[in-house]
């Protein structure tokens, strides 16, 4: 690969996870970065570049932009470019074809030419082309995915309004980078990232958990398991006095304030212990919902998921102990269990203390129905993909930049 001089690594790392599509990339002579467009060429080329115009959302571990293909033979494209100052859009206009079975793309300006000079190029495989969907394989054999978006189904849009689950997503996005500067902070001085480094690392997880990526898992679930019938009992029920009031102090209690209350809350039930029958009432939606049992899942797949991740990343001499670190959370499920059903309980009663003995009762009736159950169920199915989908996202992302810096630095 053959780049200006005059970029950095990070921008190096810039141009690698913002090319678009990931592909092979020079420099060239031709004028503003235009190509010729052949009207020449064999039948499968043809088909293949009508049914590629149009609108396209760019998929990839690295990456997820915006491209459109014109009729003309003009595209203009929108990614994300990770550098030491964060993200940012990299905006690109130029002209593209299909010749030879392959995609010929020709950049003829950008808003950062410092980072992808007009007059580059790139060329890739096309590997199938479908109404909705193109794949493209680069030299470096990275698949590249576009598809068309999907119209909003209101039914899914109602239902993650009503239900929290649009408050609640953010969250996820947070939590997933908070994990990473928490290991920093646990990690001797001299082994930390250097600032910059820990800048384009932020991004780049804030990246594999956007908002926009769990939401798609969260409904792709929720389409895949739950009937229309289904999902509109369970809004009706979110639009329901109970439902939205209940919906407000979930969200309430998300918050880092009130995470800090709550743990004061469960410890001070020891010796403040709530009435019997409200306890029963949660331990009911505990067992029938399996949020114990869940909670524990969560915990063990989201630390085996940074195992498998962290994995391609190491010396064969130390993929054994984690490995043996992946059997040992299993070993310890059970006692996870006993550990995790005070929190649980606990987090359940602080959530709700302010709703009456009859409306606690309510809820749980519902939620301890089959649909309740059911939803509740591939919610946290969803976010448990959600976030291990994340995991291998970010650390795909890294094994890339690591090869491709290693390549450039022994060029």
């Amino acid at each position: 690969m053959h780049f200006h001089q005059k970029v950095s690594l990070l921008c190096f790392i810039a141009i690698l996870l913002a090319s678009i599509p990931c592909s092979s990339v020079q420099q060239t002579n031709v004028e503003r970065g235009e190509i010729e467009q052949t009207k020449s060429g064999s039948d499968s080329d043809t088909a293949a570049r009508e049914m590629m115009i149009g609108t396209w959302i760019l998929e990839t571990d690295l990456v997820r932009g915006h491209t459109t293909l014109f009729p003309d033979g003009r595209f203009e494209a929108r990614v994300p470019v990770f550098t030491s100052k964060g993200k940012e859009d990299l905006q690109i206009k130029g002209t593209w074809k299909v010749e030879n079975g392959k995609y010929i793309e020709a950049v003829r300006e950008t808003n950062r030419p410092d980072l992808l000079p007009p007059g580059t190029t790139s060329t890739d495989e096309i590997s199938s082309v479908r109404p909705n969907e193109i794949i493209l394989i680069g030299p470096m054999g990275i698949k590249c995915v576009f598809y068309r978006e999907k119209p909003e189904n209101p039914l899914f849009t109602e239902l993650a309004v009503k239900s929290g689950l649009s408050g609640r997503l953010p969250v996820i996005t947070a939590s997933a980078v908070s994990d990473i500067e928490h290991e920093w902070d646990l990690m001797d001085p001299a082994q930390q990232p250097p600032p910059e480094m820990r800048s384009l690392l932020r991004s780049l997880r804030a990246e594999a958990f956007s908002v926009e990526r769990v939401q798609e898992t969260f409904l792709r679930e929720i389409e895949i398991r739950m009937s229309p019938d289904e999902i509109l009992a369970v809004t009706k029920w979110y639009d329901s006095p109970l439902g939205r009031k209940s919906r407000e102090l979930e969200l309430a209690a998300i918050g880092p304030e009130a995470q800090k209350e709550m743990k004061v809350y469960i410890s001070n039930l020891r010796q403040s212990p709530p009435p019997p029958e409200r306890l029963a009432l949660v331990q009911k939606l505990d067992s029938a919902c399996k949020l114990t049992e869940t909670s524990v899942r969560l915990h063990i797949a989201r630390d085996l998921a940074v195992i498998r991740g962290k994995m391609p990343l190491l010396p064969p001499e130390k993929e054994k102990p984690l490995m043996e670190a992946a059997e040992d959370l299993e070993r310890q499920r059970p006692g996870l269990e006993v550990r995790f059903q005070p929190r649980i309980v606990g987090s359940w009663l602080y959530k709700f203390r302010s709703l009456s003995d009859a409306e606690l009762r309510e809820y749980v009736d519902f939620w301890t129905t089959d649909m309740g159950i059911k939803y509740e169920g591939v919610f946290w199915d969803a976010f448990l993909k959600a976030w291990c989908e994340g995991e291998v996202r970010y650390y795909r992302c890294i094994d890339f930049v690591l090869k491709n810096s290693k390549d450039r630095s022994g060029a």
